[in-house]
């Protein structure tokens, strides 16, 4: 376990040092120019792990709640008026932009569990 918590603490520090400004990552890590627009689906997976590390403690909340926090209105913010979260990197696709109107179930899903985790961390 000690392993893992430790790679978990690595890849969260690394995650948290990039996040652009708007809070969403884009499909490629190392781009963060924020003309290139957020990918929607890592967001959430990122969003979700961050928040699961801090309900459980493995990460400290001081820290990474700010994180946290912009990347969950990044992501709230491209909600559609029909509900649909776009902004989805295709399957297997190269990190490439996404735009509004890429979506998938797989992204909808990584945004219900980052929502979740946020409800238990008591998030609004």
């Amino acid at each position: 376990r000690e392993l893992y918590v430790r790679v978990f603490r690595e890849m969260a520090e690394t995650v948290a040092a990039i996040q652009p400004a708007d809070g969403l990552w884009r499909s490629n890590l190392l781009e963060s120019r924020t003309s290139i627009p957020g990918e929607t689906s890592g967001t959430a997976l990122f969003c979700y792990a961050l928040t699961w590390g801090m309900r459980t403690g493995v990460l400290e909340r001081d820290h990474y709640r700010p994180v946290v926090e912009r990347a969950w209105a990044g992501l709230y913010g491209l909600v559609n008026d029909d509900g649909r979260l776009g902004w989805v990197q295709k399957p297997g696709a190269s990190p490439h932009a996404t735009k509004e109107r890429n979506w998938a179930v797989y992204g909808t899903g990584a945004f219900l569990l980052a929502g979740s985790e946020l409800l238990m961390l008591g998030g609004k």
